[in-house]
């Protein structure tokens, strides 16, 4: 591995997870790095009380490869959906509510012959502190992922939105914990920055945030 890359412990004051052998090292991409770390701290800004969430997308087995849209179509119709729903609970709560949704997403093919998308998203704790049923279709956090994604795959298969084990991280930038908060997200999205399983070529794109 080049200078693009890292394999120590630590990134900017942040715990990079290794595996206990020494001999064995992750890599991690340090630009990518760069961009989750900076990311977090943006999004705090945005909202001190910050809930995020980590989800990934798969494509359908027939799925054209070309199609590098997808991912934005899933953005913009995610973010419509909230736009609506945070009007219907503006009037429902009684108060005016502000939400800025930032995401970091890696694009992967690993053993499956499809892509597929892993996600965090970073949404005001203050409006979605949970995801919901994730099963079911009742205008919940979940509910409105899983529908923006078959919007953007143009296909009614909800079951391809995979909502992780232990993927909801909440902070608050006033705790006295909120360092260790940033850490142990960073330390979970950090996966996002290993070259393994994801596609170089062409004009590709494998990895973004929002500005």
């Amino acid at each position: 591995m080049n200078h693009q890359y890292t394999s120590e412990d630590k990134f900017n004051n942040y715990d990079l997870p290794q595996p206990t052998k020494r001999k064995q090292r992750f890599f991690y991409r340090k630009f990518y790095l760069y961009k989750i770390s900076q990311l977090i701290e943006k999004a705090l800004k945005y909202h001190p009380r910050l809930s995020v969430f980590r989800i990934d997308l798969h494509l359908p087995e027939d799925f054209d490869d070309a199609d590098s849209k997808v991912i934005t179509r899933f953005f913009k119709s995610l973010n419509a959906k909230l736009d609506v729903d945070i009007k219907r609970k503006e009037k429902s709560w009684g108060r005016g509510l502000k939400n800025k949704t930032s995401y970091i997403w890696a694009k992967e093919k690993n053993t499956s012959e499809q892509y597929h998308y892993h996600v965090a998203l970073f949404l005001n704790k203050d409006i979605y502190y949970q995801l919901g049923d994730v099963g079911a279709s009742d205008g919940s956090l979940a509910d409105l992922i899983k529908r923006a994604w078959c919007s953007a795959i143009k296909q009614e298969k909800p079951a391809l939105v995979h909502f992780c084990k232990n993927g909801v991280y909440r902070l608050n930038l006033k705790a006295s914990d909120i360092e260790q908060s940033k850490n142990e997200l960073f330390k979970r999205v950090c996966y996002f920055a290993k070259p393994n399983s994801k596609v170089y070529e062409g004009t590709m794109r494998n990895f973004a945030t929002s500005s």
